[in-house]
């Protein structure tokens, strides 16, 4: 695991011990998850589970407002990640038509929530103005570093198509035939919702053992969810999009603790 994503980890567990030290939690609560074929495993550290475990429940005021930060945490790095994914797979260079909807999608804006929706509400009229009003910048960037990674690959020709590609052009296209985008963002919902199915199923367990059994489901549900997404295999791993969200969770909950806002909404 990168250490990015180890130091965040570290972070979560130390919040973990604090709300130990405050009587919130008991110690030592983790799940450790087989892999559906039986060859790994993938370890859910106790400072993860202790976010979900505390964090706002459904029938809770605030309740929303936590979970849109892990939403848009969620959303960003699907946008990092489904880029990311593509440079290192040169088998999808040469479907254009797909990359170009890939890279639209990964310049998009994600959304911040307008309850009761934590995403863009992709069969509304709007929701292309509001994902893309400022993507045009981010696409040319990103259509440049393909180009870039393409002919540093031993691509020319290839790369020479992706350099002739123009946000503009592609964001009118798009706006003329939005459903490989709806697709993208379809996706998308799926995967956020799966991780919030993850957390719950971690909120629902009274042990460790009961936490990993009902995540036997789930969590490998939202392994596919990400490999859909991105087309194929070598997708981010389900955890490190899960630490992303965990991390943007935690800041929210430490503030609606810190403002006591939980203790009188429950």
């Amino acid at each position: 695991m990168p250490a990015e994503y180890c130091s965040r980890t570290a972070l979560l567990d130390t919040y973990h011990r604090r709300l130990i030290a405050a009587g919130a939690l008991q110690p030592g609560l983790s799940a450790t998850i087989e892999a559906t074929d039986g060859a790994s495993t993938v370890a859910i550290p106790a400072g993860l589970c202790a976010i979900w475990r505390t964090a706002p429940p459904e029938e809770n005021r605030w309740f929303f407002r936590s979970h849109a930060s892990a939403s848009v945490a969620i959303q960003a790095t699907l946008r990092r990640e489904v880029f990311a994914h593509w440079l290192r797979n040169p088998d999808s260079w040469p479907r254009i038509e797909s990359a170009c909807a890939m890279f639209t999608y990964s310049a998009s804006m994600p959304c911040y929530g307008h309850k009761p929706e934590f995403t863009h509400d992709f069969l509304s009229r709007r929701w292309f103005a509001s994902a893309f009003h400022f993507a045009r910048k981010p696409l040319n960037r990103l259509l440049a570093q393909a180009s870039v990674q393409v002919r540093n690959a031993g691509a020319p020709n290839l790369a020479d198509v992706y350099q002739i590609l123009n946000a503009r052009e592609m964001l009118l296209l798009f706006r003329a035939r939005r459903a490989p985008l709806r697709r993208i963002f379809a996706r998308e919902e799926r995967v956020l919702n799966q991780v919030f199915a993850v957390g719950k199923d971690i909120g629902d367990g009274r042990n460790s053992n009961e936490v990993a059994a009902l995540l036997a489901t789930s969590y490998h549900v939202l392994q596919v969810r990400l490999r859909r997404l991105a087309c194929g295999d070598g997708m981010a791993p389900a955890l490190l999009v899960f630490v992303e969200a965990t991390r943007a969770l935690a800041e929210r909950v430490a503030v609606l603790e810190d403002r006591r806002l939980l203790s009188k909404a429950a």
